[in-house]
């Protein structure tokens, strides 16, 4: 088992990975839209045309070209190929157990014709990391190519694998590269092309879409910490300083910014205002137990109340309803890194801690 500062260390690096995910797959958006004159979707539900029994699949993202049609998985990081290792033996346990029955077998499930598109062929695109490249090398070679030369075709559409990665940039910003590995195959030319060549976006030029979109799956799989951050830094601020015009929250105490609201108003707003469309319009990226975790999670987090000295939790839950009420106390963190604060506090196991904030500034 893990200690608490392996678990820091461990739950750091998965949410630094979403978040240049997240940045790497706006950057794709942007591409789509601006370069191909495309429609960008995410986490549509899809049916099969011949269902067989099978479960409706959700793929990452859909985009709707002139021509094609792709259907992608987005990956944060892939398994570390250096063997051997606590989770693979050898070269061909890896092959075998993560590059054929995990990302093989998951394309696999969306190289089938499916209703909502109809159309009969689309592109398969694997959404990978650079960081990565030996896992991808492995994928390549190891795989593809092997499965290509004894003559087995692995999938009946096209397949392509674009390659992110998130740079160090002057003046202390970055840049997004996404770029089409030499093997792949899509059939929109303008596509293949560009994507061959790379395409390149800072940080700057993206500024709107990060501001606006937050989430780009399921919340139940999004680390439950990057929400806080996400609630503590984006949603509460917003929502106190348009407190007049969205009516979500209910004043407590305006003066000491201690507020309340019902959890399917914020998941509504959350869903409104902070996610990428998807086909299914009424399908919701954000899911409830993931929020629920989140706002849990604020209890350990607390404030010095400096009138009364008691300490005041963070986020407290009021009532027990199916809908339930919570109240919040907000302040400014002590530490400006606001994940690694959240991070050392809810992985403390000593008890909660003691927090001296002052009222922000909004």
């Amino acid at each position: 088992m893990p200690n608490n500062e392996e678990k820091i260390k461990i739950r750091n690096i998965e949410i630094k990975n979403y978040i240049r995910t997240l940045k790497a797959i706006l950057c794709l958006r942007k591409f789509v839209l601006e370069r191909l004159n495309g429609q960008f979707y995410f986490v549509s539900k899809l049916n099969y045309k011949t269902a067989n029994g099978r479960s409706p699949q959700t793929p990452d993202f859909i985009t709707k070209l002139s021509d094609s049609i792709w259907i992608g998985d987005i990956k944060k990081s892939l398994a570390n190929p250096d063997f051997p290792n606590h989770v693979f033996a050898s070269e061909k346990e890896y092959v075998e157990k993560f590059i054929e029955k995990e990302l093989i077998s998951q394309l696999k499930k969306y190289d089938e014709p499916f209703k909502e598109l109809n159309i009969e062929d689309h592109d398969l695109v694997l959404f990978a990391p650079n960081i990565d490249y030996r896992a991808i090398g492995y994928l390549k070679v190891k795989y593809l190519q092997a499965k290509k030369d004894s003559g087995e075709d692995i999938f009946k559409n096209n397949f392509a694998i674009i390659i992110y990665s998130v740079e160090p940039a002057a003046n202390n910003t970055e840049f997004i590269l996404i770029r089409l590995d030499d093997a792949s195959n899509l059939k929109n030319k303008t596509a293949q092309d560009e994507l061959k060549i790379g395409y390149r976006k800072f940080l700057g030029e993206l500024k709107e879409e990060i501001g606006r979109f937050k989430i780009y799956e399921e919340s139940d799989k999004t680390p439950f910490e990057y929400i806080m951050v996400l609630l503590w830094t984006s949603i509460f601020p917003d929502l106190i300083e348009k407190s007049d015009v969205n009516k979500i929250i209910e004043w407590r105490d305006k003066k000491e910014n201690t507020f309340e609201f019902k959890l399917s108003k914020l998941v509504s707003y959350l869903q409104q205002m902070y996610t990428l469309p998807s086909i299914n319009s009424s399908r919701s990226q954000f899911d409830t137990n993931g929020i629920k975790t989140a706002l849990n999670a604020f209890n350990k987090i607390t404030f010095m109340d400096e009138r009364s000295q008691r300490l005041l939790h963070a986020v407290t839950k009021i009532d027990s309803q199916d809908d339930p009420t919570y109240m919040v106390v907000y302040r400014s963190f002590p530490e400006k890194d606001e994940l690694a604060y959240i991070l050392k506090t809810v992985y403390n196991n000593k008890g909660l801690p003691v927090v001296t904030g002052n009222q922000p500034t909004l």
